[in-house]
């Protein structure tokens, strides 16, 4: 039976979910078929969802993901991609990012690597992690104008408390010093449109300061 006090105090706790989910249970034949248990586990667990899934939407549209759909289950495996299923399939669990690891997706251009960055950037999303998604272009436009208005050390505070940046580097504007910036201490997705670059060409540096510094890469290479 429906208590209307119990469910307006729901109401007033921010407690919607849970309040709808009681609402329709008490409506239904099955009511008087629950134990308090099953009762309120459903209750909590219909608050639960709600929340969970808010907080990945939230996480989404902070990430502004290029592909916003994109998800690592929709990838297309045609043979000439020469993708490997098991290594995205791997980083879609976003166990690279526990383990410090880097990811740099290279190939010729429309060969799909931002379809399969901002994937990536969907798992990280998924699995509870912030994300942003960004080009170079627009960062160094972004750190100029902080420069010019004060709030240049804000901006970077900003990028250093994203567990995931997912960039988008076109030929001919990397930078050094930035790249060397935001790579170390930080997960990165990265797409590079040029073949034939060393990944390290990205690190800080050299490979071995990038070991040193925890910030293994994984490299995928299109062969297309």
């Amino acid at each position: 039976m429906l208590n209307q006090m119990t469910l307006n105090r729901l109401h007033e706790m921010k407690l919607s979910a849970m309040a709808e989910k009681y609402r329709i249970i008490a409506a239904s034949a099955a009511e008087g078929q629950l134990s308090f248990d099953e009762w309120f586990g459903l209750l909590v667990g219909a608050e639960w969802d709600h929340r969970h899934t808010n907080r990945i939407a939230r996480l989404m549209k902070k990430a502004t993901l290029y592909f916003p759909n994109a998800s690592v289950e929709d990838i297309e495996y045609r043979s000439d991609r020469k993708l490997n299923r098991n290594l995205l399939q791997e980083l879609g669990t976003c166990r690279y990012i526990l383990d410090k690891r880097n990811v740099i997706l290279m190939g010729a251009t429309g060969a799909g690597k931002t379809y399969i960055a901002c994937a990536l950037g969907t798992a990280a999303c998924r699995n509870l992690y912030t994300v942003k998604y960004i080009r170079l272009p627009d960062l160094l436009n972004e750190l100029a104008v902080a420069r010019g208005e004060g709030c240049y050390m804000d901006v970077m505070k900003f990028y250093r408390k994203v567990s995931l940046l997912v960039w988008l580097l076109a030929d001919g504007s990397s930078d050094n010093a930035i790249v060397e910036q935001f790579f170390c201490g930080r997960n990165t997705v990265v797409s590079k449109d040029t073949h034939g670059i060393d990944p390290a060409a990205f690190d800080c540096g050299t490979a071995s300061a990038c070991y040193t510094a925890g910030c293994k890469i994984q490299h995928i290479d299109f062969g297309v």
